[in-house]
C-alpha cells in the first residue's frame, strides 16, 4: 500500500466554540489510524487549520474513514460520526498534486488533511497544501449523550468537573463569542449556514478604476476552500464556471497589494438573493488608494446590483 507524507489538523467556524473529544483518520486496515488533534477550544475560522502535531512515521497510508466525537458549546450538544471517506479521490489528488500560483513553478503536493466541525453536527474534510485547500467530504454527525465527567477528564486530566452549565456559560461569555451566545439564548443558531456555504454560483471577479491584476488572484471561499484564479478570470475557472462564494480575495493592482475580507453573512444573503439559475454574476471590484475608499458590488446579467457594505480592506504603510 502506498504511503504519503501528511499530518492531520482540525477547524471550526469563526467564533463558534467547538471542541473535538476524540478523532481518528482510520487507515484502510481498519485497526489503526492517525489521531486528529483534540481537547483544544476551536473558534479560529471555517476551514482554517489550527493544530500541527507531527507524530509517528513521516509516511503513512491515506485514510479510508473518519471517526469523530465533538462538543458544540453554542448548542450544549455532543455529536459523534463514523464516515466513509472517498479514499480513491484522496489518493488521486495526492498523486496528481496541483499547480502553484507562480508561473513555471513545479507541481505542488498536499500535506495536510483537516477535519472541520460545526454547530448542528456538520463535518467537512479538506486536503491542504501551500496556497491550496479543497473539500473532499461533507457529512453530518449525530447528536449523542456523553458523560460530562468523561469529557472533563479527557480535556483537563481531572475527575472533578466544574458544573456543565457553569463551564459552558463561562466559555460563551468571552467577548469573541457574544454573537454565538446571543443566538443560543434566542434559539436562532444558524445550523444550516455551513451547508449553505457549499453552494456554488456562476460568478467571476471584474476589476474597475485601477488596472486589472495581471497575476493570479488568491481567493478564500466560504466553504473553507482556497485557490488561485489566473487571468482572464472569465475563462480559466474550475468546476465548469461555478465557484463557491468568496470569503477573502487578495491581488495586486498597479503595484499595490489589496487584501479584502468579506462579511460571510452579507455575502451569503447577497448571493442567495441575486442568483438566478445559470445566469452569471459579476463581483465588481473598484480598488482605490486609499484602500478604505474601495467599492464592491454584485451585479447580474441584467445589470441589477447590490452594493456590499460590510467588507474590510487591510491597510499597508
Amino acid at each position: 500500500m502506498a504511503e504519503y507524507e501528511w499530518i492531520a489538523s482540525e477547524a471550526s467556524p469563526l467564533n463558534y466554540p467547538m471542541q473535538i473529544i476524540k478523532g481518528t483518520f482510520v487507515y484502510p486496515d481498519g485497526d489503526s489510524g492517525l489521531y486528529n488533534p483534540d481537547s483544544k477550544l476551536l473558534y479560529y475560522g471555517w476551514g482554517k487549520p489550527v493544530s500541527t502535531h507531527v507524530v509517528g512515521p513521516e509516511k503513512k497510508p491515506l485514510p479510508e474513514n473518519l471517526s469523530i466525537t465533538f462538543y458544540s458549546f453554542t448548542e450544549d450538544q455532543f455529536y459523534q460520526g463514523e464516515f466513509d471517506l472517498p479514499r480513491n479521490l484522496i489518493v488521486k489528488r495526492f498523486n496528481e498534486g496541483y499547480t502553484a500560483a507562480a508561473e513555471g513553478a513545479p507541481q505542488s503536493s498536499f500535506r495536510k488533511i483537516v477535519a472541520g466541525i460545526t454547530p448542528g453536527g456538520h463535518v467537512a474534510v479538506w486536503l491542504v497544501g501551500s496556497g491550496k485547500q479543497e473539500e473532499i467530504f461533507f457529512g453530518k454527525a449525530q447528536p449523542i449523550d456523553y458523560d460530562w465527567t468523561q469529557f472533563w477528564e479527557s480535556t483537563f486530566q481531572s475527575q472533578h468537573p466544574d458544573p456543565r452549565a457553569q463551564f459552558r456559560m463561562e466559555t460563551l461569555s468571552r467577548d469573541r463569542f457574544s454573537k454565538a451566545l446571543s443566538e443560543a439564548q434566542n434559539g436562532v443558531v444558524p445550523i444550516d449556514k455551513w451547508s449553505r456555504f457549499r453552494e456554488e454560483y456562476p460568478w467571476e471577479p471584474r476589476f474597475y478604476r485601477m488596472p486589472e491584476p495581471h497575476l493570479p488572484v488568491h481567493l478564500k471561499y466560504l466553504n473553507g476552500e482556497r485557490y488561485h484564479l489566473r487571468p482572464p478570470y472569465n475563462v480559466e475557472q474550475p468546476r465548469d464556471g461555478t465557484l463557491p462564494m468568496p470569503r477573502e480575495i487578495s491581488f495586486k493592482s498597479d503595484g499595490h497589494l489589496f487584501i479584502i475580507h468579506f462579511d460571510e453573512d452579507e455575502m451569503l444573503k447577497v448571493f442567495e438573493s441575486m442568483a438566478d439559475g445559470e445566469r452569471r454574476l459579476y463581483l465588481d471590484i473598484a480598488p482605490t488608494i486609499p484602500r478604505s475608499e474601495t467599492q464592491i458590488r454584485l451585479r447580474d446579467e441584467g445589470d441589477n446590483t447590490t452594493t456590499l457594505e460590510k467588507f474590510t480592506v487591510e491597510e499597508f504603510n
